[in-house]
This record gives structure tokens, sequence and C-alpha cells, in this order.
């Protein structure tokens, strides 16, 4: 059953405002198949805490690059930049048994803004991060400890991931003590920085072929990996 959905985001690709205006327009096509988003959102209980509208653009996407077998695992993490660093602002999903596994802090890059992300980009050295999908790799030890690679799927917006060295990784600015003292979480150069005390339990259910999506609503992402499925 096939469903085409209408979207055209307009924005600057790397560096946009805080506000910004979504029109409907541009044409994509999704063969459907399991659980609607609206099914699946509901199942995981989270309308409390995540935005409808940024699920959905998740969920399609990670059931397309599903379809498409680039996914390997029935994993998605979301990232919302729309919301303080304050807020735990990062999920994981297992959209096998509908099960929320982690809600938890998640810093955003030093040039994309103080306590909310408002900048994003894909250029080398912006120090910003980046929306859009990512695909998880593997991992590997740096000078952040046990740190996760992650391939940026969409052209526009995080192509140059693994360029810029974007990657999943551990930080001590990212904690409830930092907040206390500081009114917000600290910031990475472009990385998505977690909570040490989560950090090597985030990699291990993410690593090796799941889906991230970072959004933000008021910076829609105009992908091909995102479209509407058939059963809303």
């Amino acid at each position: 059953m096939l469903l085409i959905g209408f979207f055209l985001c307009l924005f600057n690709p790397f560096q946009y405002p805080a506000k910004a205006d979504c029109v409907l327009d541009f044409e994509y096509v999704f063969v459907d198949s399991g659980y609607s988003a609206k099914e699946a959102y509901e199942k995981l209980n989270i309308s409390k805490e995540v935005d409808f509208a940024l699920f959905h653009k998740a969920y399609i996407g990670f059931k397309n690059l599903k379809d498409r077998a680039i996914v390997k695992k029935d994993i998605l993490t979301l990232i919302d930049y729309g919301k303080s660093s304050t807020e735990k602002r990062l999920w994981i999903f297992d959209l096998k048994n509908f099960k929320v596994l982690e809600n938890t802090w998640v810093a955003h890059g030093k040039n994309s803004g103080q306590d909310k992300a408002i900048h994003f980009s894909n250029k080398p050295n912006s120090l910003q991060s980046s929306l859009g999908f990512f695909l998880t790799k593997g991992t590997y030890y740096g000078k952040h400890g046990l740190s996760l690679r992650l391939e940026g799927l969409d052209s526009l917006y995080n192509s140059n991931a693994e360029k810029r060295a974007i990657v999943l990784h551990a930080a001590d600015y990212v904690s409830a003590a930092f907040i206390k003292l500081y009114g917000r979480l600290g910031r990475s150069f472009g990385c998505p920085a977690v909570s040490p005390k989560k950090s090597k339990r985030i990699i291990e259910l993410i690593k090796d072929g799941s889906v991230i999506f970072a959004g933000d609503l008021k910076c829609p992402v105009e992908s091909d990996i995102c479209t509407i499925g058939s059963r809303e």
C-alpha cells in the first residue's frame, strides 16, 4: 500500500535561526509495512516527553532504512535539539518490543549555541552539531574512552560526519552537577556527547548498524530518507 507524502522545509542547510517556517511541497513514496508512526508512538507511551511530529519523521526514516537493508537493529535513537540541554533530550527506543531503553542528557556543539542549539552545520571545523539521520558503526578507544563512530546519511546535513570525526562519546560536562553549576550542559566540538555514567550502556545498545535521528522542529530537515507511511 502506497501513500505519497508532501513536504518541503525552507532553511539554510548549514546555519539557520531558531525559528523557521515549514511548507508542505515535495514528494516521496514509501511502501508501508507493520505499525504506523502513530501506533508505534502510542505503544511506546511517550506522548508527554516526545513531540509526535519529530518522532514521526524519525520513525519513518528508520523504516525506510530498514527496508533498504541499511539498518541491522530494531533500535532508534532520537535526539531533540529543540529542547534545552538541561532536559533529557536523547531517547533510545526498542522498536521490536516497543520499549524505551534510555532517556538521558546529550550535549551539542559549542558553536551551535549556549543552552539551546540554534545553529547547525555539515562543515568541517564548524564546531556545530549536525541534524539528520546517522548510521552507527563500530567502536574505538580514544581520548574520551570508548567512543562510537557515526556515518552521516544526509548529503546536505551530516555527510561530513566521519571527516569531522563526529562520534558519540562520554564527557564529564554532561551531568547534573554541571547543570547545577552553570545552568546548562557543557558543549562538544560537534559530537553528541553523553554522561560517562551512561556512555558504555548507550554505545553497547546502539552500535553496529542502528539509526540515530537528530532533529529540531524549528529547523526542519528535508531528507529523502524521511517520508510518510501509509497508515497515519
